[in-house]
């Protein structure tokens, strides 16, 4: 910065330092105490929308809609491996696309 920073500074950074460490310590303890029948953890439905339409500006020869767009809970499913960073075999059931599991 080429000047010493001010008291309001020192407590921004103070505050974003312990938040920092208050969230990557609870996802420390949670993927330590994760069990393997551990439910899926659900996206946020918001969360959910600007993934597909991230994925749809991405990936312009394909249209995900109608029987391509993936369920919610398969979206949930793989979620949770990328968090995991493990890969699990995905069950083959006949609800695999949004349209047909409404």
């Amino acid at each position: 910065m080429g000047r010493a920073p001010t008291v309001g500074e020192l407590a921004s950074l103070r505050r974003l330092f312990h938040e920092c460490y208050a969230l990557t310590a609870s996802e420390l303890k949670a993927h330590a105490e994760r069990v393997e029948d551990a439910p899926v953890r659900k996206l946020a439905q918001p969360e959910r929308a600007d993934r597909l339409e991230k994925q749809q500006k991405r990936l312009t020869g394909i249209k995900i809609a109608g029987k391509l767009e993936p369920s919610d809970r398969l979206v949930d499913r793989c979620q949770n491996m990328y968090d995991e960073n493990r890969l699990h075999h995905v069950e083959n059931v006949p609800v695999r696309n949004r349209k047909s599991s409404m």
